[in-house]
């Protein structure tokens, strides 16, 4: 009879030694906070671009990048009227788990017609950079006053998806999806991205106009990064009990 219990308790101390750790690693993935992977975050709540590059070349015309109140809440915002563009950015090196969340309303007028050359376009950017700080190519996500752009720079380099509205949507967009419509750009070659809210001008006419109301932006990897963290320690716990 000691024997046999001896025999038990060794068999129980071993499936022990294999399920704590595993349990350990499910009770580590959901006690985590869901922002401890969050790589960047901005509801623009403190009234500042701070967290953001403001660029572009801000030629002519308004060149406006700030915060201002929009439906009721703190947004990022840019406003560009006269040729030439103005945006504010964030910088991320390439990751190809990054997804990209944010609500963006984008709005753009223009007195030439729909499909002229002297056009306003608006929204958001995300250029492909490599090693040497050369733009391989962009992939936008905009509201624009004309298809000339569209079919002018229809590359295997650049990808466009039209904003049918000026409404406010919310986007949720994964790095693959980014690059899907992208088949010039070779995913070797990329070292960062840059990701952007613009708005654009082509002619010096104050009657075009660009505008970009952002909110709510999120930048994270994957949320599939702790179920492959607990695949690996099962892994690695099988291997050590076989």
């Amino acid at each position: 009879m000691k024997s046999s219990k001896l025999v038990f308790l060794k068999g129980l101390s071993m499936k022990l030694q294999f399920i704590l750790p595993i349990v350990g690693t499910l009770f580590v993935i959901a006690a985590a906070p869901a922002q401890g992977a969050v790589l960047f975050a901005d509801d623009f709540e403190d009234g500042t671009l701070d967290a953001w590059h403001i660029d572009g070349r801000q030629l002519q015309g308004t060149n406006i990048a700030n915060v201002v109140t929009h439906n009721s809440s703190q947004m990022g915002h840019v406003y560009k009227t006269g040729f030439s563009e103005v945006w504010f950015e964030t910088n991320y090196a390439y990751d190809a788990n990054l997804r990209f969340e944010f609500d963006m309303e984008a709005n753009a007028s223009s007195p030439t017609g729909s499909n002229s050359n002297i056009y306003a376009d608006a929204g958001a950017y995300f250029a492909f950079v490599d090693q040497n700080d050369t733009v391989l190519g962009w992939t936008a996500y905009l509201r624009t006053t004309s298809t000339w752009p569209l079919v002018q720079f229809d590359t295997p380099i650049h990808s466009y998806n039209t904003i049918a509205d000026d409404a406010m949507h919310s986007y949720d967009i994964g790095f693959p999806e980014l690059l899907a419509n992208n088949p010039g750009i070779n995913p070797a070659d990329v070292a960062s991205v840059k990701f952007l809210f613009r708005g654009y001008a082509s002619g010096s006419s104050s009657d075009l106009q660009a505008e970009v109301f952002v909110d709510n932006v999120v930048v994270t990897p994957e949320p599939s990064t702790g179920v492959a963290l607990f695949l690996g320690t099962l892994l690695a716990l099988r291997r050590r009990h076989t």
